[in-house]
C-alpha cells in the first residue's frame, strides 16, 4: 500500500498545478464557496481544488484546514489531504465526491467524503494513470466510524469489522471493542449494539452499529440485523436474526437468553 505522499506524487501529474491558484484579494469567502486563491477565503479556510470534472477542468472551493493538534481529523468526516501542491505541510477537509468506496478514480478528492485515491500500478510497471477509492485515514489510525480495510487501520480501543455488503465485497468501520463470555459468540453492548466475535477463533470482538434486517428476518451476517440483534442458525439451517443478550435479564417477556440469543 502506498504512503499519502506516494499516492501524492504519483497523481501529482493529474493535478499538480490545479492546486496551486492565483487572484485578487478578497478574503470573503466562507467553506463550500468558489474561490480564485487563498486571498479569496476568510482566515483558517484555504482554498483548493475539490474536484476534476469529466472535462479535465478543476473546481475550487474553501475548504477548512485540518491541523496536526487535531490529528489531522476533519470535524465531519471529510477527508484530511495536501491543499496544495507547492506545500506538504498544509492540510484540508476535503468534502468528497461520488466516486464510491472500491471504485476507480484519478483525482483523490473525488471519492466519496472520507476516502482517498490510491494508485494502482498496471502490470507492465508503468506510472499508474488510475486509482481505487480507499478508506482516507492515512495520516493517522482510523477513528470510531471511519472506514477500513484492516485490522490494523483502527486506532487503539478499536477493530476493523465488515457491517455491510458493498457491491461484490465489504465495508468496513472501526467499531469499538467489546468483552464476551466464556463461550459466547454474540452479546450485548453498553451502548445497545450487538457485541459480535469478529473471527471465528481468536479474541478479536467488536460493537457493530446494525443493519436493517428485523428480527425474525433472514440473514447470512451478523451486520445485517438491526442494532441489538444477531444472525443465529435455525433448526433448518438458515439465518435468522435474533435478540442478541448477555444473560435473560436482556430478553423480553419470559424469553430467555440460550446461545446468546434470546428464545
Amino acid at each position: 500500500m502506498f504512503s499519502s505522499r506516494d499516492i501524492y506524487v504519483r497523481f501529482a501529474p493529474l493535478w499538480l498545478l490545479a492546486l496551486v491558484v492565483a487572484g485578487c484579494p478578497a478574503r470573503d469567502r466562507v467553506v463550500g464557496q468558489p474561490c480564485e486563491s487563498d486571498d479569496s477565503c476568510v482566515p483558517d479556510t484555504t482554498c483548493a481544488a475539490v474536484r476534476r470534472q469529466p472535462d479535465g477542468a478543476f473546481v475550487y472551493e474553501c475548504i477548512d484546514l485540518c491541523l496536526p493538534e487535531n490529528a489531522y481529523r476533519c470535524p465531519n468526516g471529510e477527508l484530511c489531504w495536501f491543499a496544495r501542491a507547492d506545500r506538504f505541510d498544509l492540510f484540508g477537509c476535503f468534502p468528497g465526491g461520488t466516486d464510491p468506496l472500491g471504485g476507480s478514480c484519478t483525482y483523490v478528492p473525488n471519492c466519496e467524503r472520507g476516502l482517498a485515491c490510491e494508485s494502482v500500478p498496471p502490470p507492465d510497471g508503468s506510472e499508474p494513470t488510475v486509482g481505487l477509492c480507499v478508506p482516507g485515514c492515512v495520516l493517522g489510525p482510523c477513528w470510531e466510524g471511519e472506514p477500513c480495510r484492516y485490522f490494523r487501520d483502527c486506532d487503539t480501543g478499536l477493530e476493523c469489522v465488515a457491517v455491510r455488503h458493498d457491491g461484490d465485497g465489504f465495508a468496513g468501520e472501526c467499531v469499538r471493542e467489546c468483552r464476551l463470555g466464556v463461550g459466547a459468540f454474540a452479546g450485548l453492548c453498553d451502548d445497545g449494539r450487538t457485541c459480535i466475535r469478529l473471527h471465528a477463533s481468536g479474541p478479536g470482538t467488536g460493537c457493530v452499529p446494525g443493519g436493517d434486517r428485523v428480527v425474525g428476518a433472514a440473514c447470512e451476517y451478523a451486520f445485517e440485523c438491526v442494532r441489538g440483534a444477531v444472525c443465529v442458525a435455525t433448526r433448518t439451517g438458515a439465518g435468522e436474526c435474533a435478540l442478541a443478550c448477555n444473560d435473560s435479564a436482556d430478553c423480553p417477556g419470559t424469553s430467555t437468553c440460550v446461545d446468546s440469543h434470546c428464545e
